[in-house]
């Protein structure tokens, strides 16, 4: 396994088959345990302990999206996903994606790994179940 972040609350495991394993630091299970809203969903959780962990999230480096319909504007799916490599979809670049939705660009060696069982389960529920979640590997 190769991490791809350590964080302070989520922690990311490229495995050798190229999918991505997702954990919580000690610190994020406590985090998620005693300060997090009661009357908010797993997802918003979920994203606000990725977001809320310094590092991850700068421009390029692993992103957390709850819509991979934002990134490059190709996917059929709401499903979350975690891409790595990435960047803005502005109109000053010249590979802009002229779709209001497209918030993200990848490169050609970018990775983008999805959550497929999002309408089964959210990641942090499965996480709290089996101890960890894998997202697979898109490209």
């Amino acid at each position: 396994m190769t991490p791809l972040h350590h964080g302070q609350y989520v922690h990311l495991d490229v495995l050798p088959n190229g999918d991505l394993r997702v954990t919580l630091t000690p610190e994020g299970i406590i985090e998620e345990r005693e300060n997090r809203h009661k009357d908010a969903n797993d997802d918003d959780v979920f994203y606000e302990l990725y977001v809320d962990d310094p590092g991850p999230h700068s421009n390029g480096g692993p992103y957390l999206t709850m819509d991979i319909s934002e990134v490059d504007g190709g996917h059929l799916s709401q499903a979350p996903a975690i891409v790595s490599d990435w960047k803005y979809n502005s109109v000053d670049e010249p590979d802009h994606v002229p779709i209001d939705y497209v918030n993200y660009i990848t490169y050609d060696d970018s990775k983008v790994w999805y959550w497929n069982d999002y309408q089964i389960i959210s990641i942090l529920e499965h996480i709290k179940r089996q101890g960890e979640a894998v997202l697979t590997l898109l490209k």
